[in-house]
């Protein structure tokens, strides 16, 4: 299913699927690297899939 996401400094996230009608958006404090693969992959198979 086609998706766009991005990402800004100190731990912005948003994702846009439009098949779903849907757009995640979330802030969080300055993170590491490791915490924002966590926090796309929490957005990926939790938020997205409860919207399927």
């Amino acid at each position: 299913m086609p998706a766009s996401n991005a990402s800004g400094f100190g731990g912005q996230f948003i994702y846009v699927v439009p098949a779903l009608e849907v757009v995640v958006v979330t802030f969080t404090e300055p993170i590491s690297r490791t915490v924002a693969i966590q926090t796309a992959t929490i957005i990926r198979e939790t938020a997205l899939s409860a919207a399927r």
